[in-house]
């Protein structure tokens, strides 16, 4: 039973500007041959773990639009049965709802939704914006688009638009290919590890003077988050041995100490500027592969890991994604003990909405309200984002309510860290005006 509190701080909270923290769309200017797409998403994670060992394939399968829909829509239909209760599938069903008035996910009304995709346009993303107060939108997206969108190639953007600096290719150097890609985007030859530095600090400069707000970092997807500090001579080595043997691949364990110290510069560099730097932490979304191991080992890319780089780099902003889902003792240790640590909650209301709650009751009773971002829908179509912006500000009111039912808030004070959460922490975090 939802109490007053809670309904009075879930009404407010409709009315909170929010500042998304991290999302991979920029507009809806991409065309659908039908709704897939928008279903998809992340549901896809669970419907790939419902389908079993052979999940890959139906994910393709299901993903492919030269299918007939209604062949793909029974091939959904009975593995979404199995996984429709899930945050990732109530989040995805809420966004239809609220964008396209949706009530079911049924066939007749997909193909509804289907004949309704032309409307799908940045006339229609912006009214959307404007309807949940989302203020900002901090967009993560692939290297090669960034530059296109930083040189002015690519305009698919909108107003509310902020960029974060793709940092994982320009330290990830296993071949000559990622130092040949430098040297096309700057038009210099770099030889030296030195130059190559040198160069992407450059890029980094100019992403800033630009106008992107942060620096992003998902590395954990591919390595352990456990930076180690090789000497300038280890990392020139293995640079070396890339540029003297340009048809080579080495590997993780092989390329680590030019990663880590790499990794490190472009810090140094985030610290000069006051860009903050974003890293992802806790759950994967997908299986990775480390080298010698199948699989992404959580305990891998635990926040945790982070402590000796983040001491090392007092002044560089670290913004840790996810709560570090499952590992929330050492997310609530790092928001409450180290200096320039953030704890981002972005996707974790998707992921786990008790987490969520329970994080945010926690997180009140122990951590400077400052610190806390409340809000980013990791996602990659603006239906999926507005879902799970709806869960998020349940998962909020709930915890907040729950606080100010226990006489531990009041609710005025519940209201000012809402308030917080979603749009005065990451405005001052991101240095908005």
């Amino acid at each position: 039973m939802k109490t007053s509190k809670y309904l009075e701080l879930r009404e407010y909270l409709d009315t909170v500007p929010v500042i998304e923290t991290h999302e991979h769309y920029t507009s809806n200017t991409e065309r659908y041959s039908d709704c897939f797409p928008l279903l998809l998403g992340y549901v896809k994670s669970d419907l790939r773990i419902a389908a079993g060992l052979g999940g890959e394939r139906v994910i393709e399968y299901l993903a492919d639009p030269k299918i007939p829909f209604r062949k793909r829509w029974e091939c959904f239909e009975g593995l979404y049965a199995k996984c429709r209760h899930t945050a990732y599938a109530r989040g995805m069903e809420r966004g239809l709802a609220l964008c396209w008035g949706i009530k079911e996910i049924s066939y007749s009304s997909l193909c509804e939704l289907n004949e309704r995709l032309e409307e799908r346009d940045n006339d229609f993303f912006c009214r959307t914006m404007e309807r949940f107060h989302i203020k900002i939108h901090v967009a993560d997206i692939f290297e090669s688009r960034f530059f296109a969108i930083m040189e002015g190639t690519d305009r698919d953007y909108t107003e509310i638009s902020r960029f974060a600096f793709p940092l994982p290719a320009f330290h990830r150097l296993y071949q000559y290919e990622s130092i040949r890609y430098v040297e096309e985007l700057t038009g210099k030859v770099l030889p030296t590890l030195e130059d190559y530095a040198a160069a992407v600090e450059e890029l980094i400069e100019k992403a800033h003077a630009w106008g992107a707000v942060c620096i992003k970092d998902q590395s954990a997807y591919f390595r352990p988050i456990d930076y180690g500090q090789p000497t300038f001579h280890q990392a020139e080595s293995v640079y070396n041995r890339l540029v003297s043997h340009p048809g080579e691949t080495v590997g993780f364990r092989e390329g680590r100490d030019l990663d880590d110290w790499l990794f490190s510069r472009f810090l140094r560099k985030a610290g000069e500027l006051d860009m903050p730097v974003q890293i992802h932490t806790g759950l994967p979304d997908r299986v990775g592969l480390y080298e010698d191991r199948v699989g992404s080992d959580i305990r891998a890319a635990n926040a945790a890991l982070l402590i000796p780089t983040m001491e090392r780099y007092r002044n560089v902003r670290f913004d840790l994604f996810h709560t570090n889902w499952p590992y929330m003792d050492e997310a609530l240790y790092l928001g409450k003990n180290t200096p320039n640590a953030w704890i981002d909650m972005c996707w974790t209301h998707s992921i786990d909405p008790l987490y969520a709650v329970a994080f945010l009751k926690r997180a009140v009773m122990t951590i400077p309200s400052s610190r806390i971002l409340g809000f980013g829908g990791d996602s990659f179509v603006m239906e999926n984002d507005i879902g799970y912006l709806d869960l998020a500000k349940d998962n909020t009111a709930e915890a907040l309510a729950e606080l100010a039912d226990d006489g531990w808030l009041s609710l005025a004070d519940a209201k000012e860290l809402a308030a917080d959460f979603f749009y005065r922490n990451p405005k001052d975090f991101f240095r908005i005006p």
